[in-house]
């Protein structure tokens, strides 16, 4: 540089934070200018590429759509910057309820993804210079033309990333959204920011993305639609419900159907009635037992018997059922539903009533063969055991993950809550089936497999495994402690992710951690006098006739329940 090019001496000093503004826009400007020169410039690297490119923006250039058309996509396309359109449309998605927030939580992840891989990686390895868009009206053109690379664009990246994740969770409103994230990417055309290989580029890395997410963490529609809940099984077609009667639990649950009702029983014993108008609906009360009533229902000559209700009178009439050999009709009723879930008689992916879906099932005769587990606690009689089995610290687990699941979801929420429960853990002296004696914080055992891995498995994945899917932690010391979590949390991951479980190994080969899984046939120990024990929310304390151990024994009794489900539930 020249004397003469130099600043006037008699200018005045510049002061420090002056200086360092100067240098902090020189470092950006730098950055801005080597930003479009990726390693791989497409244009240069795939002369064909160019070509393809200059073909189409001849013809998107020449694209007449008026003065309002212009504005309008002009409009769009800057909405689009920072993903600002997106951001508005999961949070509208996600005040329309579970279905929507799951939408929305998997639609706003993709594009965090999707964005980060296009605009830090893409736009490093490839870049490229922009269109100059010197051609097109001023109604077309941005304001302030992106300095960053070409390729890809990242507008496209996260439009089809959103539309993707969205359309996995919620497809009809996936396809809603589809139109308009091929707007935002044909507005990257029309408005001159990008060439066609930049959008095409953008878009299918926003797909990739999404697919790739739910390879790792599969959707509800896919799990719904991939996992039948059990095969078919033989059941009475019940028209208008002739030959069926229904137990109603008045104080299960909270009221679907009305949910300002202060009791659930009549309003839900009214539908029944104006589904099957031919059932008998028996309405529980004081000194009532579910339990008694099926049982009466049955001696005198009821084809099927019905229930509405909580986990536990579920799994007391199911009882009857089972032991009875007659099918069993599902009114979902309770407040967690667990196992109306597992049957998929309640999901949000199927629109419409869950009673209505399972009266149409008893008229029609549709039926699901369903897995069940039998428990004896000391001297008393078996009960049926539908969804999970547990001694020590499991229940406190699931209240912990259930309170923090609707923020996190329901496998971050079972890492958290072993976490914050085990530190606190009171161990349960048992003794095997073998004669060993044994310290453990936690035994579970679930009615067929259930995920994820670890010490809180949170949903069922079928009802015909034919198996209890157990999960024992074994105490130990505060080493043992942090093992124990970190085997837990590895196990829920690599549920999620079958190459991590294959490299990581089987849980049950090894006890140096202190977490050991296994599927199993029976399940055999005691344990002291008054120890708790949790069977489908019902939480009973073992007693027996002497001081000593109470034996407790779980077995299963693969396909021993036939349940109404209508054929599309599964």
């Amino acid at each position: 540089m020249t004397r003469s090019e130099r600043a006037p001496s008699l200018a005045l000093p510049r002061t420090t934070s002056t200086k360092k503004k100067a240098t902090a826009k020189k470092a950006a400007a730098k950055r801005r200018s080597l930003l479009p020169h990726g390693f791989l410039q497409p244009h240069e690297k795939w002369p064909a590429v160019a070509r393809f490119d200059n073909k189409v923006a001849l013809r998107t250039d020449a694209v007449e759509l008026g003065p309002k058309a212009d504005t309008a996509i002009l409009r769009l396309s800057n909405a689009a910057d920072h993903s600002k359109i997106w951001i508005v449309a999961g949070g509208v998605l996600g005040l329309t309820g579970v279905r929507g927030r799951r939408a929305s939580t998997r639609g706003l992840g993709s594009v965090a993804v999707a964005s980060l891989l296009a605009n830090v990686v893409g736009k490093t390895l490839f870049g490229g210079d922009r269109p100059t868009g010197a051609g097109l009206s001023s109604l077309r053109r941005l304001v302030e033309p992106p300095r960053s690379g070409s390729f890809p664009s990242g507008h496209s990246a996260s439009a089809a990333a959103f539309a993707t994740g969205v359309a996995i969770e919620w497809p009809a409103a996936g396809a809603a959204i589809a139109p308009l994230a091929a707007a935002v990417c044909y507005s990257r055309l029309h408005v001159g920011a990008h060439w066609a290989s930049d959008v095409i580029g953008g878009a299918a890395l926003g797909v990739g993305v999404a697919l790739v997410g739910r390879a790792v963490v599969p959707g509800r529609a896919d799990i719904t639609a991939s996992e039948a809940p059990g095969p078919a099984a033989k059941a009475p077609a019940l028209p208008r419900g002739e030959g069926l009667t229904v137990v109603v639990n008045p104080n299960s649950g909270r009221n679907p159907i009305n949910p300002t009702a202060q009791s659930s029983g009549p309003s839900h014993a009214e539908r029944i009635g104006e589904l099957l108008p031919g059932a008998d609906v028996h309405v529980l009360t004081k000194g009532e037992t579910a339990q008694q009533v099926a049982k009466d229902a049955i001696a005198k000559g009821a084809k099927a018997i019905g229930v509405c209700g909580g986990d536990g009178t579920v799994g007391a009439v199911a009882g009857v059922a089972r032991e009875s050999g007659v099918a069993l009709a599902l009114f979902p009723g309770g407040t967690l539903n667990h196992f109306a879930k597992a049957l998929h008689l309640v999901d949000e992916l199927h629109d419409g009533d869950a009673f209505a879906a399972a009266a149409s099932a008893v008229e029609a005769g549709a039926a699901t063969a369903v897995d069940a587990g039998v428990l004896s606690i000391g001297e008393s009689q078996g009960v049926t055991v539908l969804n999970t089995f547990s001694v020590g610290i499991y229940p406190q687990l699931v209240e912990v993950r259930e309170g923090l699941e609707d923020r996190l979801g329901k496998w971050l929420a079972a890492i958290v809550a072993t976490l914050r429960t085990l530190p606190k853990a009171q161990p349960v002296d048992v003794v095997t089936a073998d004669g060993r004696q044994q310290s453990l914080w936690s035994i579970f055992a679930g009615i067929d497999r259930y995920r994820p891995g670890g010490l809180v498995p949170a949903e069922r994945v079928r009802v015909d495994d034919g198996v209890l899917d157990t999960r024992n932690a074994y105490a130990g010391t505060a080493r043992r402690r942090l093992a124990l979590v970190l085997r837990s949390a590895e196990q829920s991951v690599s549920s999620r992710l079958p190459l991590l479980g294959r490299l990581s190994g089987d849980g049950k080969k090894s006890r140096s951690s202190g977490f050991v899984t296994d599927q199993v046939q029976s399940l055999e120990f005691a344990v002291p006098q008054g120890t708790a024990i949790a069977h489908d929310g019902e939480t009973v304390n073992a007693s027996g006739r002497s001081d000593a151990k109470v034996p407790v024994v779980l077995t299963m009794h693969p396909g021993s329940l036939s349940v109404y489900v209508r054929p599309d539930r599964g």
